[in-house]
């Protein structure tokens, strides 16, 4: 199913640090291009720039798209921590 992006979506993925019990939400809020349509579950790239809104009393980051790109699904879906160089 195709869907149309809201002037504002959150994009969502699970960062985990040592197991799946231990898995969070990471949330960043698009302001997205008029124009986007992208299947239900899509991966997609965007490419703009990182800023903060104020929501419901808050500040949330948020990237203003200036163009949304659906790519392949990752080798990885999960987000792994950056590893030490050892030098």
């Amino acid at each position: 199913m195709s869907e149309r992006l809201h002037e504002q979506t959150p994009v969502l993925r699970f960062s985990i640090v040592h197991c799946v019990a231990d898995a969070r939400p990471v949330a960043l809020l698009v302001v997205a291009p008029a124009s986007v349509n992208i299947q239900s579950d899509q991966w997609v790239q965007i490419d703009g720039e990182l800023s903060s809104r104020a929501r419901e009393g808050d500040r949330l980051v948020t990237i203003v798209a200036r163009r949304i790109t659906p790519v392949a699904e990752p080798n990885s879906r999960i987000c792994l921590p950056p590893t030490e160089s050892k030098s």
